[in-house]
């Protein structure tokens, strides 16, 4: 049975209760923190180039999470972030570009 978080804040927790609440594990957690941004690898259609946020002109990035979040370096002169296209984070909206490599 799942219960919900605020069920455990309101009284003592049993450890079986305690079983039932998910726990993430860090070292699974991979890209930059709060974005997931990773840059390179072999990400297919979800690589940066094919995402409807990515601008090639300046491989740069305007998704609103991304500018706010995002350590990676600005455009000059923009909000956007830099990205490679070969990136992907976790706000990848598709365009439905098949991946060329895999023709």
């Amino acid at each position: 049975m799942s219960l919900p978080f605020t069920y455990f804040l309101s009284k003592r927790t049993t450890k079986s209760e305690i079983a039932d609440i998910p726990h993430i594990n860090s070292n699974n957690v991979h890209g930059e923190p709060w974005t997931g941004y990773e840059d390179g690898g072999d990400k297919g259609e979800f690589e940066c180039e094919n995402c409807t946020f990515y601008e090639r002109e300046t491989s740069s990035c305007g998704q609103s999470d991304m500018i706010l979040h995002s350590k990676q370096p600005k455009v000059a002169g923009s909000e956007r972030i830099v990205v490679s296209p070969e990136g992907c984070c976790e706000y990848v909206d598709r365009k439905g570009i098949v991946d060329k490599d895999k023709e």
